[in-house]
This record gives structure tokens, C-alpha cells and sequence, in this order.
């Protein structure tokens, strides 16, 4: 399938006909990094005193498994690459998050494979040591499909309720992943809550607090102590670190008008 890779297509090239930015050149001339060709390289600029730069835009934040570079494969080119640098960013700045740089002899075949993942929205291929010389025949950037994780995305997760995994390591995510809000007890991002509350626990909870209120309201009826009253509707009913008290409140009110009804009825003089 056109754009995705990896044994089974669990890899998708998201980089592929996005934008491109070059610096101090036509941004137009990038775009034969990412449009799928690998022996495309007619993308080659070079300065003599300036630092080179590639910008490929996603256009949206992504949490990316790799990034695969091809250049072209003559060895006075492959000298030339070497000390290029990757650099992510989640917005439009060059940053400092540099994930590679290549410090080894590149391979024969002009691929260079690297080990960049995390969010980002703009990846930054750049030379900053002289010669100051890029030439790029194809940018690749991974993202796994959704549900696998490994070093191509080969294995599938195995996290309870269709839970997601994290793509490096197939930890479960849990359902605060990534940017949701998290119980306190939860740390975000974490592959599994510190505790986990169920919907059973929760009702047991809300029918204790309302025994509670209710025993509360009875008491101030049959003392007539109407202060108890107040005392009770201002209680904050809290479980489990979620607040429920106006849903709660509102449950509360109707039970003890009942209660009360009942109680004024069973109470009235037989006629």
C-alpha cells in the first residue's frame, strides 16, 4: 500500500507530500524529499559560510516511531553528509531536541536509518559544520498504526478493554494517554493507573453516602433540630477523588422528600 511500510503495512510515512522549508533557497525545492521517491536526489544545496536546513512540515503533531533518511550513494557525497543532525519540534523553532547525528560513515546504499520518535509537528534536517552541504533523496517519517508497537510496528498489543500501547515499548497507555485528564491518583502518561476504580465501587460508595445524609436529615426531623438540615445538604460528597455532589445532592433531595413525606403521612391523626 502506497505510503505505509514495515512487514505487515503497520508503518505509516506521514512526512509524504507535506511542505517542505529550505533555508535560504526556494522552499519549493524541498519537495522532492517527500514525495515517495527514494532516487530522487535532485534536492542538493550547499553554502560556504551558512548553515544548510531542510524543515518538513506535518502540519499537526504526531508521536512518531523513526525517521529514515535516503542521500545519494557516491562516496564523495556520503563524506560530504557526514555531521548533519536531525532536530524535532512540536512548533515552528528549530529548538534543541536534536534525536541524531551522524557521526559514523554512512552506508553504502545512502540510507540512514535513525532512532527519532516522540511528538513532533516539524522535523529539521540540518548541517551546521562546514562543509555546510545537504543532499536528501527521500525524508521518511514513521508513525505505527494504531495498535501495534515494535521496532517496524510488528507486534500487535495486548492491553485489556482495547486499551492502546505505546509504540516503543507496548506498555498499555490506559485512558488518560496522553493528554486527557487524569484522576490525581494517576500518573499521565503512566501504562497503568496506581488505582483502579470500577463502576461497582463506585455505586456501593454513592449508596453508603446517601444512607449517610439521609440518617442525618431523619435525625434533624424527629429532634426537630432544624440546623441538622443545613448541616446536611452542605456536606461535599466526594469519592474516590471525583466529585459527584451536585449529581448526588440532587439524589439526596428527592429520597428525603419521600422519606419526609412518608413520615408526616404515617404520622397524621386516624380519622
Amino acid at each position: 500500500m502506497e505510503g505505509w511500510h514495515g512487514p505487515n503495512c503497520q508503518m505509516e510515512n506521514v512526512a509524504k507530500n507535506k511542505r517542505t522549508k529550505v533555508r535560504l533557497h526556494d522552499n519549493a525545492l524541498g519537495l522532492s524529499t517527500i514525495n515517495g521517491n527514494r532516487t530522487d536526489c535532485t534536492f542538493f544545496v550547499q553554502n560556504n559560510e551558512e548553515v544548510m536546513r531542510l524543515r518538513v512540515d506535518l502540519q499537526e503533531i504526531y508521536d512518531i516511531h523513526g525517521i529514515t533518511i535516503f542521500t545519494e550513494s557516491s562516496s564523495s557525497n556520503l563524506q560530504k553528509m557526514l555531521g548533519f543532525d536531525v532536530v524535532l519540534s512540536e512548533d515552528n523553532d528549530v529548538g534543541n531536541n536534536v534525536c541524531f547525528k551522524q557521526t559514523q560513515p554512512i552506508q553504502e546504499n545512502g540510507r540512514i536509518d535513525t532512532s527519532c520518535h516522540g511528538k513532533v509537528k516539524n522535523v529539521f534536517v540540518r548541517k551546521k559544520i562546514s562543509p555546510y552541504y545537504l543532499n536528501v533523496c527521500e525524508i521518511e517519517i514513521y508513525v505505527c498504526q494504531t495498535g501495534f508497537w515494535g521496532n517496524q510496528c510488528q507486534y500487535p498489543c495486548s492491553c485489556p478493554n482495547n486499551q492502546t500501547c505505546d509504540h516503543m515499548t507496548g506498555e498499555c497507555r490506559g485512558s488518560c494517554y496522553p493528554d486527557l485528564a487524569c484522576p490525581r491518583t494517576v500518573a499521565r502518561g503512566k501504562s497503568q493507573p496506581t488505582v483502579v476504580w470500577n463502576v461497582d465501587q463506585v455505586a456501593r460508595g454513592s449508596v453508603v453516602w446517601i444512607q449517610v445524609l439521609s440518617l442525618c436529615y431523619m435525625i434533624s426531623v424527629l429532634t426537630n433540630q432544624m440546623q441538622f438540615q443545613v448541616v446536611c445538604y452542605k456536606i461535599p460528597v466526594c469519592l474516590l477523588g471525583t466529585c459527584f455532589h451536585f449529581v448526588l445532592n440532587y439524589m439526596v433531595r428527592v429520597y428525603l422528600h419521600i422519606t419526609l413525606n412518608l413520615q408526616t403521612f404515617l404520622n397524621q391523626p386516624k380519622q
